[in-house]
Order: C-alpha cells, then structure tokens, then sequence
C-alpha cells in the first residue's frame, strides 16, 4: 500500500565483458479495493437535558479495507427531535479513495419522566363559599422534551363538599409520554361558626374600685376593652368587626386590626357620662357575617 501510484522502475542489462545497459519504466501501483464496511445500530437514551450523542466505536463493528482507511458516521449528535427511528451512515475511506458506506438504524428514546414539585394549598373561607384552582396553582413542571398535558383531578370546591383536608392529584405527560404523579393537599377551612362572646372590662388603671374587676370608676370618660374570647373558628381575626353600645345606643364599630388581634382586645374612648349605672355592649362579627 506504501507504493500506490507511480513507481520509477530501472532495468540494468550486463554483459560478460562488465559492459551495462540501463533503462526506467513506471510502474503503476493501484488500489481499487473498496473497504469492507461492518456496522451496527443501537438504542440510544437521552439524558435528563434531552441530548444524546455517538461515536465511531459505538456504529462500527469490524470495519477492514487492505490498505489504511477512515471511517465518519453522517450524525453523532441527537435531541428531543430526533425521538424514534434515525438512518445514520457509516462511510470508510481509504487512502485512494475507495468509498463503501452503510446505513444502520439508531433508535433515540426519550425516558425521562417530567420533573415535578408540587405544593398544599389553604383557603380561609365562609361557608357557602367556593373555590376553583388550576395545576398551575399547585404544580411547578418541567421537561427536556416538552410537556403535552398538566391536569389535576379535582380543581372545583365548595365548602359543602369539601370542608377539610382534600387529596388532589396532578399528572404531568410529556411529549414522549412519560409520566410523573404527585398529590397535593388543598385544605378547606370553611368558617360556619359565629365568634365566641367578648367581654367587657375598664382598663385596669381606671377601674377604680374595690379590685380592678369590679368595673367600678370615678373617670367620666372611661376607656373600655373589648377583650376577645374563643379559640379556632371562634377567635378572632384581623377585618372582623366590633360594634360598640353605650345604653343601647350605637357609639362606634371597630375593624379588628392584626396589633387588635395580637393584643386580643380593642379599646373604645366613652363618655363624658354621669353619676350611676351605664351600660355597654359589644357585638363581634366576624368576616362571614356570624356574631
């Protein structure tokens, strides 16, 4: 193979009596052997950014020519777009340029389930209240090759329904039909219970008699706490609202804010009132309405 292509050949003729005669011809050395061309095709995975590659070693199987060769393969990089059956050519070249090529299949499979993360949501809400959510308010997705549908099974609550905790499952299906399941938790917290019962008491500095629970003072323009009572649905919340009677008659209504609701009272400024009995009452509505 080190002699292919022409050759200076020279041809020396000697007599008996040492006389010598020379002459030179080309000699032509020529390959026209094509390679023998052995290849194989192969499965071939995607990693999680949906890229896949090959080399030489992977498609070759025994490939062989009499003299040196090279060997290419048409395509050694794949995605998501070449996702199935995928004609690649193995060509070996020699130094003459002897060709032979052949053509074997590579199967790209994309088996990566889609990435999911998903999240519980809670509603603080009134009784008769509902409720619709999407699998975008609970679900973060993902997927090298394209996502081709995100459903929950249940997105629709009332609190009739659904009061408490609900089960909710999303399901992410990519392009190539992996699949990723997760559950969420959607709690309904449907307040159907009026707030417990405040009650009413001087500021101790202005009750003024024999303790300061009596409710008994000197000032005429005392301050009263509304002090708030009741535990879970029955607390209070900051927006609820206080109205506020001095012998019946309407002096203010309070919005609770979060400081009222931290302190778990709110104060109202009375009077200026005379010697004797006054009455005071409060009413707590809360953010549904019950009182």
């Amino acid at each position: 193979c080190d002699d292919t292509g022409d050759n200076t050949v020279t041809l020396t003729a000697t007599d008996d009596s040492d006389n010598v005669t020379t002459a030179t011809a080309i000699v032509t050395v020529v390959d026209d052997t094509n390679p023998t061309v052995l290849a194989s095709g192969l499965d071939l995975y995607l990693d999680e950014n949906g890229e896949a590659s090959i080399t030489i070693a992977d498609i070759d199987n025994g490939s062989s020519d009499n003299c040196a060769f090279t060997l290419a393969l048409s395509q050694t990089n794949f995605d998501c777009d070449d996702v199935g059956a995928n004609d690649v050519t193995l060509t070996a070249t020699d130094a003459s340029d002897n060709e032979s090529s052949l053509t074997v299949t590579v199967m790209v499979i994309d088996n990566i389930p889609p990435a999911l993360s998903v999240q519980d949501l809670y509603f603080d809400l009134c009784d008769l209240d509902e409720v619709d959510i999407d699998v975008d308010d609970l679900a973060t997705y993902s997927d090298a090759c394209g996502i081709a549908s995100a459903v929950i099974d249940l997105s629709h609550f009332t609190c009739m329904d659904n009061h408490g905790d609900n089960t909710v499952t999303v399901t992410i299906t990519d392009n190539n039909g992996n699949i990723t399941t997760l559950t969420a938790n959607v709690e309904m917290d449907c307040d159907n219970t009026a707030p417990s019962c405040p009650t009413i008491d001087l500021v101790d500095a202005e009750d003024l008699g024999s303790s300061n629970t009596d409710n008994v003072t000197s000032i005429i323009d005392p301050t009263i706490q509304v002090i708030f009572t009741g535990m879970d649905l029955e607390a209070v919340e900051a927006g609820d609202e206080v109205a506020f009677y001095v012998n019946g008659v309407l002096l203010e209504t309070a919005t609770v804010s979060e400081a009222d609701s931290s302190l778990g009272y709110v104060e109202f400024s009375t009077g200026p009132h005379t010697d004797g009995l006054t009455t005071f009452t409060a009413i707590h509505t809360d953010m549904c309405g019950y009182s």
